[in-house]
């Protein structure tokens, strides 16, 4: 009986460093503990069965002049990297077999599966893309759209958190949302820049440039608000009774991470390509990269449709 007991102490001992060995090789771990459940993906690899990478162009908004390749997300020295460039986009010339589905440029989209992320905190460490009307971010979105009969994307539905770096000003972060509850009701976007200035350890007003380092961003998402934070500053707070509709999107969506360019666009808020005061894009050799360390989530509504990997399995 002893022996049986010291064999069945070891043999668990054993299973448990195998599982910390696991773990520690792992890119997606599910966590419980007393204070959150959810999970962190450190983003070695693509975990395939809960994430994709987006293949094709945006027919929901104009100002995007950026399509989506697999291709343009890599994964090194336990990195993702987003990449944009024009490799593959024809831009009219009729030798060309266009990649790009007409766009002028092509870059990458990371997106989870489901549209199962409600309620909840979700946090990303990232290092925005520099230049001229481009635009790194992360965000949650639930999104329903049907196609006219001209081929234009006719939006019903828009549910939208989230953070959004300009590359025209690399020293702001934008935080938004959008709400739109169906194909009756009108569309409301609140967006507001925020100056990411704090005072330092020695009591100076320190800049942030967010393209120069990884830095941690995230949302924390209620019934009755939405918080927004970076490197554990809170920057904003909206409540739901404060805005107009005395409510805010409620609907559970997809988390997403990506970079792309609105250069052809005239709006202000991404500033065309050669815009006084900003250095474009083609300074860069059209080219440009985010680079994302990791992607968390704790939602206790969400766990139970997550995936668990194998890792979890003890021999």
């Amino acid at each position: 009986m002893l022996k049986a007991r010291i064999l069945i102490l070891v043999t668990t001992v054993i299973n448990l460093a195998h599982v910390q060995v696991l773990l520690a090789q792992s890119t997606f771990v599910p966590f419980i503990n007393p204070w959150e459940t959810g999970w962190i993906d450190h983003l070695r690899y693509q975990y395939v069965p809960f994430w994709y990478k987006r293949t094709g162009a945006n027919l929901t908004d104009a100002n995007f002049s950026t399509a989506f390749r697999s291709d343009k997300i890599a994964f090194a020295n336990d990195r993702m990297i987003i990449s944009l460039d024009r490799q593959g986009c024809c831009q009219g010339d009729p030798n060309c077999t266009d990649q790009c589905f007409g766009q002028p440029f092509v870059s990458g989209e990371y997106s989870s599966l489901k549209s199962n992320n409600g309620y909840g905190t979700y946090t990303v460490r990232m290092q925005t893309a520099e230049g001229c009307g481009l635009v790194t971010g992360f965000f949650l979105i639930y999104i329903n759209f049907t196609m006219d009969s001209s081929g234009k994307a006719i939006v019903d539905e828009w549910h939208e958190i989230d953070f959004e770096v300009l590359g025209k000003s690399t020293n702001y972060v934008y935080t938004n949302y959008i709400l739109k509850e169906g194909k009756d009701f009108p569309k409301y976007m609140d967006s507001q820049p925020i100056l990411l200035e704090f005072v330092n350890t020695s009591g100076a007003k320190e800049v942030v440039d967010t393209s120069e380092a990884l830095h941690t961003y995230s949302i924390k998402w209620t019934p009755t608000s939405i918080q927004w934070f970076f490197d554990g500053h809170q920057i904003r707070t909206v409540n739901a009774s404060e805005t107009p509709q005395k409510k805010l999107p409620f609907k559970a969506g997809k988390i997403v991470a990506n970079l792309w360019a609105g250069c052809t666009s005239t709006s202000g808020y991404f500033a065309p390509c050669g815009a006084p005061g900003c250095t474009p894009i083609c300074a860069f050799g059209d080219k440009a990269s985010a680079t994302f360390d990791f992607i968390s989530s704790s939602s206790p509504t969400q766990m139970s449709q997550v995936l668990i990997p194998n890792i979890w399995t003890i021999w």
